[in-house]
């Protein structure tokens, strides 16, 4: 799993909240040796905490003398109770787990508290008698595995972050755009490990462009990505912006800290690409590469050696560059995210 992305310049109040979780995870104590545990403490938590893909996780702990039957209590942040598992753990000299069967739901991301859970381990020593819980109680949040938007019914998960995306009935998002902006709809889910990401759009503009323009109606895709507060052209904070034209051009533009990542931009002529129908652009994020097919054929792979931007985590999303007064359209039919070796 690529590390969470915790710089508090990067995102804003969501952020803030998976730092919570890597300080949690950095303050646990890891398991002692065997020669070293100590059976007579309370049973001590050891995940999950942080950030974790399973919503029916096994919750491991170390044991208490050698009482077999334990408690797990599970809360949301505000301690509202998710649910409470009695069970015979299944133990060694140095750890005990246990696997309720409810699973937890929501995905952690741009909807506040979502997916973010607390939990606490209690030992039986009698009838109607447990050890206390911990306090605090250690926090666990879950990410997504992936996900895929046909558009079909809904436009479920997909937030505006500039400009207006109208879900259609045939199955298809629309965005209009705003002239001489970047329009932009993020996944509210939060990324978190190596992953593919594409999607299935189409651009369309009442514009005659001439040869000799250099800007362009533009759509695409884009990763790593902090929505929340944006630049010029409501241009996001963060991001790798991997977009496609009508005149054949494909463009790679970094924005880090609010800052253009002149360095490794790259626009070029794509013979893939087709003016006027349906364009699927795909990224491969492995460590801090990025490959870049359109079309299903390898166009450039893509490293940004300064910030390594693609070793955090971040958010995904689509984009929409409006160049001319006259009608400009930027359809989507679907899009995809799959993560690589879900542990």
């Amino acid at each position: 799993m690529r590390k969470p992305n915790y710089l508090l310049t990067l995102f804003t109040v969501v952020m803030i909240l998976a730092f919570t979780f890597s300080t949690a995870l950095a303050g646990s104590e890891p398991p002692v040796a065997d020669s070293e545990v100590n059976l007579a403490a309370d049973p001590n938590p050891i995940s999950p905490i942080g950030l974790i893909y399973d919503n029916t996780p096994t919750f491991k702990f170390t044991p208490y003398l050698s009482v077999s039957k334990y408690k797990i209590t599970v809360t949301r942040p505000d301690d509202s109770l998710v649910y409470i598992f009695k069970g015979d753990a299944d133990c060694s000299p140095t750890e005990c787990s246990l696997t309720p069967t409810t699973p937890l739901t929501g995905k952690y991301g741009l909807v506040m508290r979502k997916g973010e859970y607390r939990w606490t381990v209690q030992a039986k020593t009698g009838p109607g008698a447990w050890t206390p819980p911990q306090v605090p109680a250690k926090a666990f949040a879950i990410v997504t595995s992936g996900f895929e938007s046909t558009f079909t019914n809904d436009r479920k998960h997909w937030q505006d972050m500039n400009g207006t995306w109208t879900w259609l009935s045939k199955g298809q998002l629309l965005n209009i755009g705003t002239v001489n902006e970047y329009a932009s709809v993020a996944h509210q889910y939060y990324i978190v490990g190596d992953y593919t990401y594409e999607a299935k759009i189409k651009l369309k503009s009442e514009h005659t462009y001439l040869p000799t323009d250099l800007e362009h109606q533009a759509g695409g895709i884009i990763v790593e990505g902090a929505p929340n507060q944006r630049i010029a052209r409501q241009i996001w904070y963060n991001g790798v912006y991997v977009l496609i034209r009508n005149d054949r051009q494909a463009c790679i533009y970094e924005f880090w800290n609010g800052d253009f990542v002149d360095s490794t931009a790259v626009c070029e002529t794509v013979a893939a690409i087709k003016p006027n129908e349906w364009n699927t652009i795909k990224v491969t994020v492995v460590g801090n590469n990025m490959l870049v097919k359109i079309n299903d054929v390898d166009w450039r792979s893509y490293t940004d050696s300064e910030h390594s931007i693609f070793t955090y985590g971040a958010f995904v999303g689509l984009t929409h560059f409006r160049f001319a007064t006259e009608i400009e359209k930027m359809l989507v039919d679907r899009v995809k995210l799959e993560i690589l070796n879900v542990p």
